[in-house]
């Protein structure tokens, strides 16, 4: 599913285009975040002052989704000016038992 749901709708049936959008407030994703903001910054349906709060209203839980999406696929590690790494600096994923041997920790590239 994406952004596009939305625009292909051809009525103006603006009860069902805000609930729609408290729908992707609480499960959408980045795909929609264009026609969102679109809607948001009065474009289309948009100028209907009650779908343009709603998308307001929307917009910020599809930015922290999209955000938290993003920075789950980052990888850490840790860092130092002498490029030496030590075991008790390496990061550990947040969901670790804490039992992971040293060396299947991430190390610099080269180690």
């Amino acid at each position: 599913m994406s952004g596009s749901v939305i625009r292909k709708r051809e009525d103006r049936d603006v009860p069902l285009i805000i609930s729609a959008l408290k729908g992707l407030e609480q499960v959408g994703d980045e795909s929609f975040l264009e026609t969102v903001e679109s809607l948001a910054q009065g474009s289309g349906w948009g100028s209907d002052p009650d779908v343009q709060f709603a998308a307001a209203n929307c917009l910020p839980s599809l930015k922290q989704r999209a955000e938290n999406e993003r920075l789950r696929h980052d990888l850490l590690r840790a860092a130092s000016a002498s490029g030496a790494v030590d075991s008790s600096g390496l990061l550990r994923a947040a969901d670790s038992n804490g039992h992971t041997e040293p060396a299947e920790l991430l190390r610099p590239a080269g180690s």
